[in-house]
């Protein structure tokens, strides 16, 4: 599947943009008893203009596993202390005329210590739970990782989805 990032401004590309890579998504979930529903964390990404689950590359000295610990540290400002690999998926995005292949690894946190802000404010407007209600029915342009999750979630025969060789663990 290739990817609209929703940008063409080349100043917005780094260089690991520019080189197949692996990604990792976060996903944080909260019961709303008022509500009686889950809310999950989002972020709103400047880069791309929109709203997406906490994520980033792996760099290549680092399991997957440890870039998903590393990311919540410097993202959200959270020690992850328990987590799960749910699914994998492949995806393409262009990038000044080249197709860049990535996997991208999501997680599901267990457990964590801390509480979630938004840490690097130069990438992100805002952070906050929402609903999959509210996400679903927001003007704003929702990433890959969050439809994809949902897709996941409602057991979509998704052949691009794939289950994980399970990644489980103890952040630290």
């Amino acid at each position: 599947m290739k990817v609209d990032f929703g940008t063409e401004d080349n100043k917005l590309v780094n260089k690991e943009d520019k080189k197949p890579h692996d990604s990792v998504v976060a996903i944080f979930s909260r019961y709303d008893k008022e509500k009686t529903e889950i809310e999950y964390l989002v972020l709103s990404h400047k880069k791309y203009n929109q709203i997406t689950f906490p994520i980033g590359k792996v760099k290549e000295d680092q399991s997957v596993a440890e870039a998903m610990l590393v990311e919540n540290r410097e993202e959200l400002g959270v020690e992850v202390e328990n987590y799960m690999e749910l699914l994998q998926f492949q995806r393409e995005y262009e990038v000044e005329g080249k197709t860049i292949p990535d996997k991208v690894h999501v997680f599901k946190v267990v457990k964590y210590n801390g509480d979630p802000k938004n840490v690097e404010t130069e990438k992100h407007d805002w952070i906050k739970w929402m609903t999959r209600d509210q996400l679903e029915h927001t003007q704003r342009k929702l990433a890959d990782c969050i439809t994809r999750y949902f897709a996941w979630l409602d057991d979509i025969n998704a052949p691009s989805l794939t289950k994980p060789q399970v990644t489980v663990g103890q952040g630290k």
